[in-house]
Order: structure tokens, then sequence, then C-alpha cells
């Protein structure tokens, strides 16, 4: 398994901590945004031109948020709560976070 990766990327540090929570076996291959030709090294692995993506085997689960979902069902769901109602409200909270903020990331681009 590989996590493809971007430098200053805050969506790809959210996954490869995710992947270390839920104590996943992954490899990562870290592409420099700040190089001019990083467009070519990241259009040979995604499809999208997008990170952070991983790739298990034949599977390519873009985005954040879903390789945090795929990370917690390979972990018997080690990065939400067990209880039913208890998991719902943190997937909601994951996924306010996800979408919104966008104030916050705008002022702290690199954090």
């Amino acid at each position: 398994m590989q996590l493809i990766v971007g430098t200053d990327s805050t969506w790809s540090l959210r996954a490869w901590i995710c992947g270390q929570i839920a104590n996943v076996d992954f490899d990562v291959n870290v592409i420099d945004l700040a190089k001019t030709d990083y467009c070519d090294s990241l259009g040979k692995v995604s499809d999208t031109g997008l990170v952070p993506l991983l790739i298990d085997e034949d599977l390519k689960v873009h985005d954040s948020l879903a390789i945090a979902e795929y990370f917690n069902e390979l972990s018997e769901g080690t990065l939400y709560p067990k209880a039913r109602t208890e998991r719902a409200v943190a997937r909601s909270l994951c996924s306010e976070l996800h979408s919104g903020f966008v104030n916050l990331r705008n002022a702290c681009p690199s954090l």
C-alpha cells in the first residue's frame, strides 16, 4: 500500500496522521509541490492530479476523508468511537472540518 502526499499539504498530513493512528502499514511517496514540474510527477500516479492519494493494489482512494474512512475500516474501527451515536457525531464533525473552516484555511494555508 502506498500513500502519495505532497509537501506543504495539510490534506496529505491529515491522511498520514490517520494512517499512523490506525497503525496501517503503508509506504509514503512524497511529491515536492514547490517544484515547477510537480504536475508531471503527480500526473503519473494520480488521475485527479491531487494529493493525497492512497493506492492499495488496484484500488485508488482520493481525498483525505475517504482515505481516513478506509484506514478506519482496515483497522477495525480504530479512528472512530465504538458507539453508533458517538460515531455519527464524530463523522459529522470530521465532515464539517473537512469541508468548512474556509476562512481559517485561507488565513493559515501552511498549517
